[in-house]
């Protein structure tokens, strides 16, 4: 009977998104809590690595994959309940730019969902940000950017990454600090360069962390799968962040001095 009531709300019954929302939180409440449900989450930076973290995960797990965004263009990527709550008697992998908020952290600790925070240096974000722009797509919640963008020279597209895109990452990385500095949810953070380094190493980090047994050969044929698929892993390089001006990474410098609570080193190094 509940699942054809939330059926029945996702096929137009409520069109409202403030009165769907709350419908769902009703139902919630209705249920009795009961939907806690196996679901591993990569909390990522775009241009992280993590298309291809969920795959592998998922492949390795048996897991299916899962969307928890209401809509994507330039919208925030935040965890939406009715989402969670269709896949709530299954084993899911999401992959999704998930910001510390109060309502993303409340979810992750209500439904007791397994969750990793994937980042990346910020300078190597920049390169990779305007080579997905030129090459997949210019939609993205970190920025609105429409195709005059594409008319700008290429200094000063770099110009519009650090100066409106990068602060959408600073307030993605220190929100996400914040809620490590004060323990109010649980995960670890990882990091891009990490998979670079070693790819087996990096999967059984998070693997483990989340209570996970496999051998470093199941491991290692989940990541052979997905590299047949040929599931991107951006440029697979690291210090692409060479191609910023001393003046351009001062600027991106300059923004994380407005957190001095907050320790960069992740995403500098």
């Amino acid at each position: 009977m509940f699942k054809k009531i939330i059926k029945a709300g996702l096929n137009g019954a409520l069109k409202s998104p403030r009165v769907r929302q709350a419908a769902w939180e009703l139902l919630l409440d209705v249920k009795g809590g009961e939907l806690n449900h196996n679901s591993l989450l990569i909390s990522c930076f775009p241009k992280s690595g993590s298309t291809f973290t969920s795959a592998v995960i998922a492949n390795v797990t048996g897991y299916s994959m899962a969307s928890f965004v209401d809509s994507y263009e330039f919208n925030e990527q935040n965890l939406y309940l009715p989402k969670i709550c269709v896949q709530s008697a299954a084993n899911t992998v999401t992959q999704q730019h998930v910001p510390a908020t109060l309502s993303n952290i409340d979810k992750i600790n209500k439904f007791g969902i397994k969750n990793v925070v994937l980042v990346r240096n910020i300078f190597d974000v920049c390169i990779s940000i305007y080579d997905h722009l030129h090459n997949e797509s210019h939609q993205t919640p970190t920025a609105f950017i429409n195709k005059d963008f594409f008319d700008l020279s290429a200094e000063s597209k770099l110009d519009f990454i650090v100066d409106l895109v990068i602060p959408w990452y600073i307030k993605f990385y220190t929100s996400w600090s914040d809620v490590k500095k004060k323990s109010s949810s649980d995960f670890v953070f990882v990091r891009y360069d990490e998979i670079l380094a070693d790819e087996v190493h990096y999967f059984q980090r998070i693997l483990q962390y989340w209570d996970f047994e496999f051998s470093d050969e199941e491991v290692l044929v989940a990541i052979n799968n997905v590299k047949t698929k040929k599931i991107r892993l951006n440029a697979g390089v690291s210090g692409r962040g060479c191609q910023l001006t001393e003046e351009q990474k001062e600027r991106i410098h300059t923004y994380t001095t407005y957190y001095p609570w907050c320790d960069f080193s992740l995403i500098y190094a």
